[in-house]
């Protein structure tokens, strides 16, 4: 995690909450179970990255939402 520029996951709790505490901005695209939708939904609310709704359709938001993650430095500091 110390290297990663960012993370893309569906939400598990082991990335997410990883990621989180390296400060490695996220793109978070929930699949099937309960707390991935939460944690994704959480993971935006603080500014810590970008959550894709959809499920497997959301992939075609993957690309852009992670030049956003790229493009703006608040994701990194989680604000």
């Amino acid at each position: 995690m110390p290297h990663a520029a960012a993370v893309i996951g569906h939400g598990g709790f082991g990335a997410t909450i990883t990621s989180l505490a390296a400060g490695v901005p996220q793109v978070v695209l929930p699949l099937f179970a309960f707390d991935q939708f939460v944690n994704a939904e959480r993971v935006a609310a603080v500014g810590a990255g970008v959550c894709l709704e959809g499920g497997v359709a959301g992939v075609s938001k993957l690309a852009s939402a992670v030049a956003d993650v790229f493009g703006r430095s608040a994701y990194r500091q989680g604000r």
